[in-house]
């Protein structure tokens, strides 16, 4: 049986590994980065699913991402909400006490710089290099388990494949050969 950190490797590092010569891919390694930094982040800052992100949540943001310290909020509004709940980057954000929309800076993903990301002042501009961003995420886990497992509590378990009659698998079937070609449909 695999341990947590094998399931954690196939799942999320070896499965993407043919993606990554594909120059469109960015935006999948973004939306798979996302949700495992902040869980990682959670169980780092003692902050669990279902508090509001805390102050110490984002200082440790800052800390893996010096480039953006002083724009943690700003990042995480951009990137990890923009991403995950409009599959976009907003312009602006609700704020809810006062019910006005706030700009954000903008937001976008660049492979030309080798930064994972970064902030421009001058022209309030977030980059985001996807590939650097999801290696130093998933290396970050690896090298502190312990934190990411930590985000766990008894509502939530870790990912790991399931069998129907056993409960466990080696691996998860996902290739349907029957489904259409839809990168050759042509209108």
């Amino acid at each position: 049986m695999a341990t947590t950190k094998e399931d954690f490797q196939s799942s999320f590092v070896e499965s993407l590994v043919p993606l990554r010569a594909n120059g469109h891919a960015g935006f999948v390694f973004a939306l798979v980065a996302f949700p495992l930094l902040e869980r990682y982040l959670r169980g780092k800052s003692a902050c669990p699913e279902g508090q509001t992100l805390t102050s110490t949540f984002f200082s440790n943001l800052g800390v893996l991402f010096p480039a953006i310290v002083g724009k943690e909020n700003s990042f995480w509004d951009c990137y990890r909400n923009g991403l995950l709940h409009q599959v976009t980057f907003p312009k602006a954000k609700l704020d809810r006490k006062t019910g006005i929309w706030v700009a954000l800076p903008e937001a976008g993903i660049s492979g030309y710089d080798q930064r994972p990301v970064y902030f421009i002042p001058s022209s309030n501009q977030f980059f985001l290099n996807p590939l650097v961003f999801f290696d130093l995420v998933t290396s970050t886990i690896f090298a502190d388990f312990s934190s990411y497992e930590a985000a766990g509590n008894a509502n939530y378990r870790l990912p790991q494949p399931l069998e129907l009659n056993t409960g466990t698998a080696t691996v998860v079937p996902t290739i349907n050969t029957s489904l259409p070609n839809f990168g050759s449909h042509k209108p």
